[in-house]
């Protein structure tokens, strides 16, 4: 029977989703504060949307002005289309602006020392333009995530996650309630409340504070489907079929997040993998998608997934080596081959490669009516059973080799699609967004926080 589960804030431990680590008591007023800064600036981003959204919308006004008279000739209908899609911008603008306010209004509280909107938005410089992109990245991760549009993008990259735990884990045999999954890179939650919503024990993990306000609000502030309208696509402007396309809504979310089954717990953690994960032996499941390219060095992140692993426990990875650090000036980056995670992964650290296996697919967070898509290969690998005694099993979905469009025949059993969500932590100037990583674990699927 489905239900509603009750939310809880702890202290972030030092692994396992325990409450072993210190709390606001623990911290310096100095940490305190370089925290609550953070959160600040992060509230400032979101309420600075609507400025950003106009500024873009005066230089269309600007450039279409500065044309030559004779390339203005050209355009008869331009000038009526244009007023015409600004008004339309400005009407979709407001849906989509009230919904990132009251994300923030939704925040406020979220943690313990998250009390920008009492403190007025003191001290905060004004949002920067790559701030306001994240906010934009949030506002697509909804349409992927939350909507019934974004459907099949979901099934492709989640979909054979999920359908990987359930054969590993079948509910007829084992208590799902008992079966403890980790999901790091959760963004806005969707696969990890998939997992609990099967009856799993599930807890996500996310690095992005932009993220974490969307899951929060998506996850503890609305209980109604289709009670919110976005419009995803208002500040893109290239690659339109048509000016209606760049401004149709969406309504989310597409189910009632808070409706779970009363078997497992479903929890979120705010803070760096590395950090917040260090109990050794304490998950049965990790499930990755498109994940373990966000590290600076990836050999940290296979050691942290095996050492938090219960021996017979499965990683499950999915997505490509898009190394997110690699191309930013003065940030570290190890960019290995797959061939070489792959050894790493069985020869140095002792996984044991259960199967891999890999598709061609479009990619996701994408507009389906632009006129573009990117497009991955994935192929498929042999099955190699492996005795659930063994220490460590890595499950591998994918590969990164990247081809310009679709073969004729999809006929695929696994498709699969890229996750955006933390291609965000690219423009990040800081090696953390999280000062200290002393964040608190969230419980979600409830409209309220309560503190233990």
């Amino acid at each position: 029977m489905d239900g509603e589960s009750t939310a809880a804030v702890t202290a972030v431990g030092d692994g396992g989703g325990g409450d072993g680590g210190r709390g606001e008591a623990g911290m310096s007023q100095e940490v305190m504060e370089e925290e609550r800064k953070h959160l600040k600036q992060i509230a400032n981003s979101f309420l600075h949307y609507k400025p950003y959204v106009m500024r873009r919308v005066e230089r269309l006004q600007r450039d279409y002005s500065s044309l030559p008279s004779a390339h203005r000739d050209m355009l008869p209908l331009y000038p009526s289309l244009l007023l015409s899609g600004i008004c339309s911008l400005w009407r979709q603008w407001r849906g989509t602006s009230d919904f990132v306010q009251t994300i923030v209004s939704c925040a406020a509280g979220m943690f313990e020392n998250s009390n920008f909107e009492r403190d007025g938005g003191e001290g905060v410089a004004p949002a920067l333009d790559f701030h306001v992109e994240k906010v934009k990245t949030t506002i697509k991760q909804f349409y992927r995530d939350w909507s019934s549009e974004g459907a099949a993008e979901r099934d492709m990259c989640y979909k054979p996650i999920i359908d990987d735990i359930i054969r590993l884990f079948p509910p007829d045999k084992i208590p799902s309630g008992e079966v403890s999954i980790l999901v790091p890179g959760a963004g806005l939650g969707r696969l990890a409340y998939e997992i609990a919503r099967r009856g799993y024990s599930c807890q996500g993990n996310e690095f992005s504070m932009h993220m974490l306000f969307g899951s929060h609000f998506i996850l503890n502030c609305v209980s109604q489907p289709s009670s919110h309208t976005i419009h995803p696509w208002v500040t893109q402007f290239s690659n339109m079929m048509s000016y209606e396309d760049q401004t149709a809504p969406v309504a989310v979310p597409d189910v009632n997040p808070r409706a779970l089954p009363q078997l497992g717990l479903f929890s979120m953690t705010a803070g760096d993998f590395l950090d917040v994960y260090r109990t050794p032996d304490s998950w049965d499941c990790v499930a990755c998608s498109f994940f373990i390219d966000t590290a600076h060095n990836i050999i940290q992140y296979l050691e942290s997934i095996y050492h938090i692993l219960r021996p017979g426990g499965y990683w499950i990875n999915m997505g490509p080596l898009l190394y997110h650090y690699a191309d930013i000036p003065g940030e570290f980056s190890l960019e290995l081959s797959w061939d070489d995670v792959l050894r790493i992964a069985r020869d140095e650290i002792g996984f044991d490669i259960l199967v891999t296996c890999s598709f061609l697919l479009d990619t996701g967070q994408h507009n389906n009516r632009s006129m573009c898509a990117t497009k991955h290969e994935y192929r498929r690998g042999e099955v190699f059973p492996v005795p659930h005694t063994d220490p460590r099993i890595l499950i591998q979905m994918t590969t990164n080799v990247y081809v310009p469009q679709l073969p004729g025949n999809r006929e695929t059993p696994h498709p699969l699609s890229t996750r955006c969500v933390n291609s965000e932590r690219a423009h990040q100037n800081t090696p953390h967004p999280l000062p200290h990583g002393r964040y608190n674990i969230t419980q979600f699927a409830e409209s309220k926080f309560s503190t233990l």
